[in-house]
């Protein structure tokens, strides 16, 4: 039986090298494509990058901000997926990719979103744009805000398809963080991950260009891209076991390489890290004498517990630093810091953050005093 443990137990081992191995191997060779970066989507923290500040025209990248703000509307309430919108002669004049929209023709939001996304469609774009902001360039100006927001500060748009349009672009690193932020909406993940769908009552097919689609476990999307400026690019994304990571590429010369870099990618995430939120420490779970309150005991929380990205295996190695004070006089305000606490991996610093009161606790008058007196002699 031992002899059977200890061989199981080498298998593991020899598996779990074979893994890593694999991972590092993927990944030897720098992506072909010239701009590339792997993010974990909730932190952003970057975990490989190649040129990931350069600068780069976007192409259709664009459509990624777009989709973005018109996730946010519909979140919001602003627009909903079953509003019916009216094409305009603007998104009727789009070139490049379209589904053909005619001037006056009625179309809901929901198709716009997979003629946007599935299918790369201008006209589409525009339409969306339109029914978000009013006009083009009315929503291109929120696009723009929308990135200084993010802090995608290298990054600025002239519209909102991303087609034969000089002066937009962006980098690696901030086509990442915008990804991110439209992950939140998991409304999109159906559009996202649809590699056929049929607009118009089954009329218009739209067929999406992400080759990973049906082909890469846990796929989120994102958007594959082109564009005579900007060359070929993607942003993948994928969630496993509750760890999500960004992958980009920009500047590609053919469309096969952006693929392989982006898958090569997200196996080396998945292979080398995963997202963790740290335990608490046993200290929270005991309560905090209060002096002079209307309440004896106090408990405290973190103020921001924040989920890390750690290499895979490490979790055990988390260690904490936590400082509680023992008593507090009153009055206490919710959110009031008593104390502090500090994560580390293996000597390096995580995060800190402050420990707080979980709520607020008045001074204890001298009416209360007397109230709780009388209350406990009529109880008697």
């Amino acid at each position: 039986m031992q002899v059977r443990i200890l061989s199981l137990f080498t298998l593991f081992v020899c598996l779990s090298l074979f893994i890593r191995l694999f991972a590092l191997s993927a990944m030897a060779d720098e992506p072909i494509s010239p701009s590339a970066v792997l993010t974990e989507a909730r932190t952003g923290t970057v975990l490989y990058e190649k040129n990931s500040g350069e600068v780069r025209a976007t192409g259709t990248m664009n459509k990624i901000m777009t989709v973005l703000l018109a996730a946010e509307a519909v979140e919001s309430g602003a627009i909903s997926l079953e509003d019916i919108v009216t094409v305009s002669p603007s998104a009727n004049g789009a070139d490049g990719a379209v589904i053909w929209l005619e001037v006056g023709e009625k179309i809901t939001i929901d198709e716009l979103f997979r003629g946007v996304i599935i299918g790369n469609a201008n006209d589409a774009a525009i339409t969306l744009a339109e029914a978000v902001g009013g006009t083009e360039r009315d929503f291109v100006a929120l696009m723009n805000e929308k990135a200084a927001q993010l802090g995608a500060n290298a990054t600025h748009f002239i519209n909102c398809t991303g087609y034969d349009g000089e002066g937009q672009y962006s980098t690696a690193r901030d086509i990442a963080l915008i990804c991110g932020e439209l992950l939140k909406h998991d409304f999109l993940t159906e559009y996202m991950t649809c590699r056929i769908d049929y607009l118009r009552d089954g009329k218009t097919e739209v067929v999406s260009q992400n080759k990973l689609i049906d082909n890469y476990n846990g796929l989120l999307g994102i958007k594959a891209s082109y564009s005579e400026q900007s060359g070929y690019g993607l942003c993948a994304a994928a969630e496993r076991n509750g760890t999500t990571f960004v992958a980009v590429t920009m500047g590609a010369e053919d469309k096969d390489s952006r693929f392989s870099d982006c898958k090569a990618l997200l196996n080396m995430g998945f292979a080398e890290y995963r997202a963790v939120v740290p335990n608490l420490p046993d200290e929270l779970f005991a309560p905090i004498s209060v002096n002079g309150g209307t309440k004896r005991e106090l408990f405290a929380e973190i103020e921001d517990l924040r989920t890390v990205v750690i290499p895979n295996g490490s979790f055990g190695r988390i260690e904490y630093e936590v400082a509680i004070s023992e008593s507090i006089p009153a009055p206490i305000e919710k959110g009031q810091i008593v104390g502090e606490i500090a994560y580390s991996l293996d000597g390096e610093l995580l995060f800190e953050s402050a420990i707080v009161a979980s709520e607020g606790i008045p001074r204890l008058t001298l009416f209360d005093t007397l109230y709780k007196l009388l209350y406990e002699m009529l109880k008697m």
